[in-house]
């Protein structure tokens, strides 16, 4: 890479040769115009109140393009909307790509990328990223127009990579998430001020658990210590080794204040063995509209706890999926 140079110094009250005059613009002049292939732009500016370059298109043209090799692959086009791949329209379009930055060297993590709306001030809604599609019509060369309605991305919250810690030989409430490892970016907590009215919550849980007698069964979610969802107490399967229950939760906010509401329902099932020809135990969960501050963190838990404390009656967190699919 080289950038423009002092061809020679001028020394006030010199004359100054034409030739080397010549050949100090020349670098601009080859510069701006295109040709120049061994020279690169290298823009040095200090001010806190101004930016270091702007392109200003006072007319209906594209603000500007980028090339490689005279064909075009980037755009902003006059509304400040940016295409990736071959410009804003092309006969053989190809697909764009926006990439966080690679490591290099042996074992290095690559960086994170990260999307966010528009941030909006005090309580104002923040915008938020989403997916509009382009409307199919009728056949044609007339370019698509984009849907009105936007849809937001559904999103990964929570999975894990390890089981959570067995609760046996007690009868307290104790959460199932303990001892689980999370996956690279996983969270349990909903941020303050981050849910929207119309937010909903998908979550799947798989628990191994085993009994002895005849002992009751109890599980809980939460957010915080405001209970969301609750089984209440139920008769387990009796006897069983090895068995395994699944839990789906859906939960819908409604509110986002102080006074926020959540409405969610559990529904589940409990079998007495791992595979095969097994007898299932239904449960449901819900648990009206309870109340949650959503202007402060709230842990997402599931807590389970037994009628009864025994080393056979055991219940282990295998693995937990939790999502945000709207909003």
């Amino acid at each position: 890479m080289a950038v423009l140079i002092r061809i020679t110094d001028f020394v006030p009250s010199t004359l100054i040769k034409s030739q080397e005059m010549d050949d100090e613009l020349n670098q601009l002049v080859n510069l701006l115009s295109g040709v120049s292939t061994t020279k690169d732009t290298l823009l040095k500016f200090s001010d806190g109140a101004n930016p270091v370059l702007r392109v200003d298109q006072l007319g209906a043209g594209v603000i500007q393009q980028w090339l490689q090799n005279g064909v075009v692959k980037t755009v902003i086009d006059n509304s400040g909307f940016l295409y990736i791949g071959k410009g804003v329209t092309d006969s053989a379009p190809i697909s764009g790509l926006i990439n966080g930055t690679g490591g290099s060297g042996s074992n290095i993590a690559g960086a994170a990328l990260d999307f966010a709306g528009g941030k909006g001030t005090g309580t104002g809604v923040p915008g938020f990223v989403a997916v509009r599609y382009p409307l199919i019509t009728a056949s044609g060369s007339g370019l698509q127009s984009l849907s009105t309605d936007r849809f937001p991305v559904s999103v990964g919250m929570y999975t894990n990579t390890t089981p959570g810690t067995a609760v046996a030989n007690t009868a307290t409430e104790t959460s199932l998430f303990t001892g689980a490892t999370a996956s690279p970016g996983s969270t349990l907590t909903i941020e303050a001020g981050s849910v929207r009215a119309g937010t909903a919550l998908r979550m799947r849980f798989y628990i191994l658990f085993g009994t002895t007698g005849t002992p009751t069964i109890q599980f809980k979610l939460k957010f915080g210590s405001v209970v969301i969802c609750d089984s209440t107490a139920f008769n387990a399967p009796t006897g069983v080794t090895s068995g395994l229950a699944y839990i789906d939760v859906i939960v819908h906010i409604n509110n986002i204040s102080s006074s926020g509401l959540a409405r969610g329902h559990m529904e589940g099932r409990i079998h007495n063995g791992l595979g095969g020809i097994v007898t299932p135990v239904f449960f449901s969960g819900p648990n009206g509209e309870p109340t949650v501050d959503f202007t402060a963190n709230k842990a997402i838990d599931l807590t389970v706890q037994w009628g009864t404390a025994s080393a056979s009656n055991t219940a282990q967190l295998l693995t937990a999926y939790i999502s945000r699919m709207r909003n």
